[in-house]
């Protein structure tokens, strides 16, 4: 999940621009003018997030799939996950999980449409937490990124 910091999506845009240059000779200018502005815009990206997140004094957000990884590094955050490489977690892990969300008052459980409905929804209720939507595969990754940052912000503890 790389590609959730825009920091990473500039190196994996430099890559395919990179690639593309011999295959289509004809449009250098016009894949280097789309680098150009792409990495603008995810400089600007990175900016906005990063000056969002400077401002918070909480640094955790709880995730039931662990997709924001390298988000959460890019700008000092800790994200905590229900689930550890696409597995339920452990009756010892899953303990300390539910105390450790009590001891902090977590008042959200960020989910992503494409993890299992049901066991969210079971951990959500153990703890009467309301479950937010968060898209890592958005079709419109700046808008999209930029609308994550925001809810995540909104919910650090």
């Amino acid at each position: 999940h790389r590609w959730t910091d825009p920091r990473q999506m500039i190196e994996f845009a430099w890559v395919a621009y990179r690639t593309m240059q011999p295959i289509y000779p004809g449009d250098a200018e016009v894949l280097s003018d789309n680098f150009l502005q792409l990495k603008e815009e995810l400089n600007e990206l990175d900016k906005k997030i990063a000056a969002l997140m400077m401002g918070q004094e909480k640094r955790r957000f709880l995730v039931f799939h662990p997709a924001w990884s390298y988000f959460a590094k890019r700008y000092g955050l800790e994200q905590v996950a229900y689930e550890h490489h696409g597995q339920q977690p452990g009756a010892r892990y899953m303990t300390d999980l539910l105390d450790l969300c009590r001891q902090n008052n977590v008042r959200t459980l960020f989910v992503q449409p494409q993890s299992s409905a049901i066991h969210a929804e079971r951990f959500a209720d153990e703890l009467n937490l309301r479950q937010v939507v968060i898209d890592p595969l958005a079709y419109n990754y700046i808008g999209n990124l930029e609308k994550v940052a925001g809810k995540i912000a909104g919910d650090l503890w």
